[in-house]
C-alpha cells in the first residue's frame, strides 16, 4: 500500500514538472524600415499554464541579424532562456510551380540518358568499323566486285554512323540547355522566395495559468528605402510642390500584411539640373590645361540635364548582393516619417512606392545661362529654410506647367542656407550668342601674334510675366607670362578676373530683349600657337 501511494505522488509530481510546449507564429504588425534594413516588431498572444513552458515561435525571416533579437513578455510570464534555430521550408509549398519544373529536370534528365545510350552504341559502332579495315586475307584476295560492295558498305554505314552520331550531340545540346534555363528558374524562384526560416525557441516560467501576449523584435537584412520626389511648379509667381515618396524593398521572404509603417534615417548598424561653367585658363598647344567641364562627369539622358555619379557602400552582414546601392547625405539628427495608413509590401525584390508627406515650397524663381554652351535657359526655384523638411539625396521627378520635364536629383550636400531646385529649359526665353565677324581678328605685332574676339548675346523673354534671368559667360584666362589677355567690352557684367566667368543679371520684362556684348583679345608669341577652341568629346559610331 506503501509503495502504491510512493509511485502516485511521484507520478504527480513528474506532472508538475513536466514542461508543455506551445507553437506559435507572430504576427507582424510594426516595420521601421532603415536604408539597409528593417526592424521587425512582432507578437503571438499566448494561453499558458502554471510552471515551465517552451513557445516555438516558428515563420520568421531567415534574414534575421541573430544578435538584434529583443523579447518582451507580457505581465505573469518569466523567460528563462531562448535561443534560435534555422531550418528550411518545402520549396513545392512555397514556390508556385517549383513541383513543374523538378518534374521538368527529371523528365529531361531521363532523356538525356537515354540519347548518351545511344550516343555510347553509335560510338562503339564506329570504333569497331575504323578497326576492322582488312579485307580478305594474307591468302585470299577479293574481287574487285568484292571491294566495291565492301567500300559501299563501309562509306554507306560510317556516313550512317555520323550522322545519327551528329543528331544526337544537337539533341543532348538542346537538352542540356533546358535544363540549364530551368534551374537558373529555379535558383531565382528559390532567392526571391527564401526558403530559409528561423524559429525562437523561448523557455517561459509562470507562477500561475494566464493568458498574455509576448512581442518579438529584430532586424532583417535585405531590406531598404530611398528616398524619391516629385516636384511640381505650376507657373513662376506660385509656390513649388514637393511630394515626398519613398521606394520600400521587402526582400526579407516574409511579406508584411497591413502593417504600420515608419521610415528611417538611422543606421541601424553601423537631370533637369543646371551646368557650371569652370574656368578656361590658356597655355600653349601641345602642353595647355584643360580642366574637364563638370557637367560631364555625367550627362542624363533621360533628362538632358547634368548630375554627378554616387558611390557603392561597402558590403555588410545585411546588404542584399542582388540590390545596387549609393552613398546619400542625410542629416546627422536621424529622422522618422510615421506612415499614416496600413501597407502590404510582399517580399518580392521590387520596390513598393509609398506617399510619405507633400510641402507648398515658397521659392524665388530665377532663370540661368550658358549660351556659350547651351543657348537655352535653364529655371531654377531657389528655396530658402529647406532644412526643416528633413529632405535627403533622391531622384526627382520634375513637373512644371502641366508637363513633365524629367529626371533630376536632389542633392541636399552641395547647399548651404538656400536649396536651388531645377526645373529644365524654358523655350520661352530665346537666347542667341552670335559671333561678331566684324570686330574678330588676327594680326601680326612684330614676334607676337594678336587674335581679337567679339560676341553678341541677345536675350528676349516671350512668357507674360516678368523674369530674373542670370547669364554666364567667360574670357579666357592665362597661365604664362609671355600670354597677355586684355578686356575690351563686357556690357557692365561681373567680372571675375581670377577664374575669368563673367555675369549678367537683369529682370526683363513681358516681350523685351535684352543685348550684351563680349569682346576680348589675346597676345602671345607667334613661334608658340596657342590653343584658342575649347572642344568637349562625344561618342559616335565608327565605321
Amino acid at each position: 500500500m506503501k509503495n502504491n501511494i510512493l509511485i502516485i505522488v511521484l507520478l504527480v509530481l513528474t506532472c508538475q514538472m513536466a514542461v508543455s510546449q506551445t507553437q506559435v507564429s507572430p504576427k507582424i504588425s510594426e516595420v521601421t524600415v532603415f536604408s539597409t534594413a528593417a526592424e521587425i516588431k512582432s507578437s503571438a498572444q499566448l494561453t499558458l499554464n502554471q510552471g515551465l513552458t517552451t513557445i516555438v515561435c516558428s515563420d520568421i525571416s531567415g534574414n534575421m541579424v541573430m544578435n538584434s533579437l529583443k523579447l518582451n513578455p507580457g505581465e505573469g510570464i518569466e523567460i528563462t532562456g531562448f535561443s534560435v534555430e534555422s531550418y528550411e521550408l518545402q520549396p513545392e509549398k512555397l514556390i508556385p510551380g517549383y513541383k513543374q519544373m523538378v518534374d521538368s529536370i527529371a523528365l529531361l534528365n531521363g532523356n538525356l540518358n537515354l540519347l548518351k545510350n545511344r550516343l555510347d552504341s553509335y560510338t562503339i559502332e564506329r570504333n569497331l568499323l575504323l578497326s576492322n579495315q582488312e579485307i580478305g586475307g594474307d591468302q585470299n584476295g577479293v574481287t574487285m566486285i568484292e571491294l566495291k560492295n565492301i567500300a559501299d558498305f563501309y562509306r554507306e554505314r560510317i556516313l550512317s554512323v555520323n550522322n545519327e552520331i551528329t543528331k544526337i550531340l544537337d539533341d543532348i545540346k538542346k537538352i542540356e540547355e533546358k535544363i540549364s534555363d530551368i534551374n537558373i528558374r529555379t535558383s531565382v524562384e528559390m532567392y526571391k522566395y527564401q526558403t530559409s526560416r528561423k524559429r525562437v525557441i523561448i523557455d517561459v516560467n509562470c507562477a500561475a495559468a494566464t493568458k498574455g501576449e509576448i512581442e518579438l523584435r529584430y532586424l532583417v537584412g535585405r531590406c531598404g528605402w530611398a528616398a524619391n520626389y516629385d516636384l511640381i511648379a505650376e507657373e513662376i509667381n506660385k509656390p513649388v510642390k514637393l511630394k515626398y515618396n519613398a521606394n520600400v524593398l521587402n526582400n526579407s521572404g516574409i511579406d508584411w500584411s497591413n502593417v504600420q509603417l515608419i521610415l528611417s534615417t538611422l543606421d541601424p548598424l553601423r537631370g533637369a539640373s543646371a551646368p557650371v561653367l569652370t574656368p578656361f585658363y590658356l597655355s600653349y598647344a601641345g602642353d595647355y590645361y584643360y580642366n574637364n567641364y563638370t557637367e560631364q562627369q555625367r550627362y542624363s539622358q533621360s533628362t538632358n540635364a547634368w548630375a554627378v555619379d554616387g558611390n557603392a557602400p561597402g558590403s555588410g552582414e545585411i546588404i542584399d548582393p542582388t540590390q545596387a546601392y549609393e552613398n546619400i547625405t542625410v542629416s546627422e539628427l536621424s529622422t522618422e516619417f510615421r506612415i499614416e495608413r496600413k501597407y502590404t509590401i510582399p517580399s518580392d525584390q521590387k520596390p513598393f512606392k509609398i506617399d510619405i508627406t507633400e510641402y507648398d515650397l515658397p521659392a524665388e524663381y530665377k532663370y540661368v545661362s550658358i549660351p556659350k554652351m547651351e543657348t537655352k535657359a535653364y529655371l531654377l526655384a531657389r528655396i530658402t529654410g529647406w532644412e526643416k523638411y528633413d529632405l535627403i539625396d533622391g531622384e526627382m521627378n520634375v513637373y512644371y506647367a502641366n508637363s513633365y520635364i524629367g529626371v533630376s536629383r536632389l542633392n541636399t550636400n552641395t547647399v548651404n542656407d538656400t536649396l536651388d531646385l531645377s526645373l529644365g529649359r524654358d523655350n520661352k526665353i530665346m537666347i542667341t550668342r552670335i559671333k561678331m565677324e566684324n570686330y574678330t581678328s588676327k594680326t601680326l605685332l612684330g614676334t607676337n601674334r594678336k587674335e581679337s574676339y567679339a560676341y553678341e548675346i541677345v536675350v528676349k523673354n516671350n512668357r507674360n510675366l516678368p523674369v530674373k534671368i542670370e547669364i554666364i559667360d567667360q574670357v579666357p584666362v592665362s597661365q604664362e607670362s609671355e600670354i597677355e589677355v586684355g578686356v575690351e567690352n563686357i556690357s557692365g557684367a561681373e567680372y571675375n578676373n581670377t577664374t575669368g566667368l563673367l555675369k549678367w543679371n537683369t529682370e526683363l520684362q513681358p516681350g523685351v530683349t535684352q543685348k550684351y556684348t563680349l569682346a576680348y583679345w589675346v597676345k602671345y608669341p607667334k613661334s608658340k600657337p596657342v590653343q584658342m577652341n575649347r572642344k568637349r568629346s562625344v561618342a559616335a559610331p565608327k565605321f
